[in-house]
């Protein structure tokens, strides 16, 4: 009788106990109940007297089924602790055959004589204590193994261990499979070898190894000398969702796979903490979803395994509609995607979050489709578009018009504290979400004055904590003043800082849109110079002090190290418009200061985010327009010259233009020598000069010594003496034979940096045949206050 029935042993905890025994369909003929009882009468339920371990033998034909899920009324799932047969029986279908039978710990180690079994989906499921060694079963008739081996947590395929030395070898027996859908799902013990398996039937892996945290592929550790080398049998694979999600060691060669038929890439690789293999040959030119696909896949670089750069991914994109999270908290990814076509692509939030070094060129990228780029590179804290410096030579305009669709930016560079390349032409006329679009994106200096926030609902935080420049910050104001805006908004661009150019289009969007703007500060002068009183004023939002400021409290400003470099000031609560305003605030050097508002009356900073950025200027030291330099291709006009022209200098031949930026002055052709205004070198004065040269007071001619006086008064200007290519740098406003300017007006002045190995040093030139300075690198970026130009 045993030879051929099935042989079920179950342990059993209590007295009177009803046993069903999960076996369905056909004839049970004989059933010996282990206790002394027998039924021959089909009746597959039995009453235990007493608790025991019990030995279960049915003989019959056409039982085509054992499935624990198929009636649990009366299961004793978790008592089953070992099948030691199948028998012959007419078994077809191990579907759920174990499903949580904990106890469970030894299976037959082969299939019935002649096994027609053709479906195995979640046999083992949840059978956390079974290990046995299953490779001689003969899976030839299996079409479904889907869920087979979800949650047999102790499951290795016999192995006690992480050995990977007892192989899965079904070989061409796993050729009519077609679903593998969640096979070793959350198999937390399973690491054997399964690179035998013809798959070449499977058209799903959805979850295949997702949760199988010590899977290697039989390598117990990450030698990566056990390639999945299944070739062109993936060919038929539609789904590999989640495949490899959460298989923690997971880092095996994939590279040969075809995956021109797979439609669903999501979370592929999600949580392969140590996954980095080469997927730069995969065709998957048919994929619809690669959402989450490298998520917190950490080391993932295409099988790079420096910050080379040289494996890309070069992928056909053009069906992809969701790339949501692709590479969020992908810490090392950053290679070459900029041929991806996006064109379909809807959802884009989080792409790069968290991809600290990527920092490709995605200007060729057409998004137009996209709906959402919600913290799309939000801590993306090395994303420049490619400048692998703060040169703002990749703009990211070429998206524009592409941008139409896109409601949701919010914090979709918070935190790109490298980023800084121009999108004043994007189309945000669509966009609903802005809120803290660039909050603590250190760098971000643009002029955004064009965009059309038009349906803007939600727009806190927008600049906080970037580095905006007062004239940016001013034409945002008066841009956005003339648009029709959503009324009642909180607008927090915490420490900003803007001046009398824009306070009245700032009032109009207060008044006129019910706005409530703080976290900014008035300046009231631009730019900010050094050794001058300057007044700053906070004015709080209408009848009402917004979430920083209180009525009667007193202020002031102070440095980080919370020294005064104001007076005190007591806000009035009564007025519609409460105002602190500090005056005498003297900078005696230029640069950025850092400046906070701090609340004497709670001995504490007034909660702001972040402090105000107060650039002080050093004088402007410029060209007027016309001004000749020696160049390559002999004088040229300043304004006619670009990024990447060659420069001659003193001692150091010929050198690239860095960057080259102009702005607009008022030149007040003031009596007193002040550095801020225009002069004129003339030839009568400087024998070298080929004509007059028109610079600022701040630029300075290079010269071997100084006449009587000079150097005390350089120093001041200064605040030190400089030399540049072994010669001193003398201020035209300081230099005697320079004349002030008569003409008053408007005039566009312009400088330039050269390429240096020193980011705050410069060179000597030659303009209109007069030696003379450039600038540093530093200047152009932070001080300057120029519009680049390209």
């Amino acid at each position: 009788m045993a030879s051929s029935a099935c042989v079920l042993i179950y342990q059993l905890p209590t007295d009177n106990f009803i046993l069903t025994i999960p076996l369905f369909g056909g004839v049970a003929t004989s059933i010996d109940w282990g206790d002394g009882n027998f039924s021959y009468d089909n009746n597959r339920v039995h009453t235990y007297a007493t608790a025991g371990t019990y030995t279960v033998q049915v003989m019959g034909s056409g039982i085509i089924m054992m499935d624990q899920a198929h009636d649990v009324q009366n299961s004793a799932v978790q008592y089953l602790i070992e099948c030691s047969s199948f028998g012959e029986i007419g078994l077809t279908s191990l579907d759920y055959a174990f499903w949580r039978c904990s106890a469970l710990t030894t299976v037959p180690a082969l299939l019935p004589a002649g096994s027609n079994i053709t479906t195995m989906a979640h046999t083992f499921d949840s059978a956390t204590a079974m290990n046995s060694d299953l490779h001689q079963w003969d899976v030839s008739y299996v079409t479904n193994m889907s869920g087979m081996f979800t949650d047999a947590t102790a499951f290795n395929n016999g192995d006690s261990g992480n050995n990977g030395n007892i192989v899965l070898n079904w070989g061409n027996k796993t050729q009519n499979v077609t679903d593998m859908s969640y096979m070793f799902n959350n198999a937390s013990s399973f690491n054997q070898r399964i690179n035998s398996f013809n798959v070449s039937s499977v058209t799903t892996m959805e979850g295949m190894f997702n949760g199988a945290i010590l899977f290697n592929n039989g390598d117990p550790g990450n030698n990566q000398v056990h390639p999945i080398a299944w070739g062109t049998h993936t060919g038929n694979v539609t789904n590999m969702y989640s495949m490899f999600s959460n298989a923690y060691a997971f880092n095996q060669d994939i590279s040969g796979w075809s995956t021109g038929s797979c439609t669903n890439m999501y979370a592929m690789f999600s949580s392969t903490t140590v996954f980095n293999q080469y997927l730069g040959s995969w065709d998957v030119s048919n994929v619809q979803d690669m959402g989450s696909m490298f998520s917190n896949a950490r080391v993932f670089n295409n099988g790079d395994l420096g910050n080379n750069q040289g494996h890309p991914l070069a992928w056909t994109t053009s069906q992809v509609t969701n790339m949501n999270q692709i590479f969020q908290n992908a810490y090392v990814f950053n290679q070459d995607v900029s041929g991806w076509n996006v064109s379909a692509v809807q959802d884009m939030s989080g792409m790069f979050r968290r991809a600290y070094l990527f920092n490709q060129d995605l200007s060729a990228w057409v998004p137009s489709s996209s709906t959402s780029m919600y913290r799309m590179f939000r801590d993306a804290t090395a994303f420049n578009n490619g400048d692998s410096g703060n040169n703002q030579n990749k703009p990211m305009t070429s998206w524009g018009s592409h941008l139409s669709n896109v409601q949701d930016m919010g914090q979709m560079f918070e935190n790109a504290t490298a980023f800084n390349q121009d999108v004043n032409n994007w189309d945000v006329s669509n966009v609903s979400y802005i809120e803290y679009m660039f909050y603590g994106a250190t760098l971000f200096n643009q002029n955004l004055s064009t965009w059309n926030p038009t349906n803007a609902s939600a727009v806190w935080g927008f600049l906080s904590g970037c580095a905006t420049s007062i004239t940016n910050y001013d034409a945002l104001l008066n841009g956005w003043s003339q648009r029709t805006l959503q009324e009642g908004l909180y607008f927090s661009n915490m420490g900003l800082v803007y001046s009398s150019a824009s306070s009245t289009a700032r009032h109009l969007i207060e008044t006129s849109y019910n706005w409530n703007i703080e976290g900014d500060i008035q300046t009231s002068v631009n730019p900010i110079p050094t050794n001058t009183n300057i007044t700053f004023t906070i004015t709080g939002n209408q009848n009402a002090m917004g979430d920083y400021l209180s009525a009667g409290h007193t202020y002031r400003l102070v440095d980080l190290s919370n020294n005064p470099v104001s007076g005190d000031i007591v806000l009035d609560g009564s007025v519609a418009y409460p105002t602190l305003i500090f005056t005498n605030v003297n900078f005696t050097t230029s640069g950025s200061h850092l400046l906070n508002l701090y609340d004497v009356t709670n001995s504490q900073n007034a909660g702001y985010d972040f402090p105000y950025n107060i650039i002080v200027s050093g004088g402007m030291a410029c060209f007027k327009e016309g001004s000749k330099i020696l160049t390559m291709e002999g004088y040229l006009p300043i304004e006619q010259l670009r990024k990447g022209d060659q420069v001659l200098t003193s001692r150091h031949g010929f050198k690239a233009i860095n960057m080259i930026g102009k702005r607009v002055i008022d030149h007040v052709v003031s009596e007193e020598r002040i550095k801020d205004q225009l002069y004129i070198l003339s030839p009568s004065k400087y024998p070298e000069l080929k004509e007059d040269l028109i610079i600022t007071g701040c630029h300075s001619v290079l010269i071997d010594h100084f006449e009587e006086g000079e150097k005390e008064k350089t120093a001041i200007i200064l605040g030190a003496n400089y030399v540049t290519d072994g010669k001193y740098r003398l201020p035209a406003c300081v230099d005697q034979r320079t004349s002030v300017y008569d003409k008053k007006g408007k005039y566009t002045i312009y400088h330039m940096a050269l390429e240096h190995a020193d980011y705050y040093m410069n060179y000597g030139v030659y303009a209109n045949g007069l030696l003379v300075e450039t600038t540093s690198k530093r200047y152009m970026k932070e001080l300057s206050e120029m519009t680049l130009i390209e």
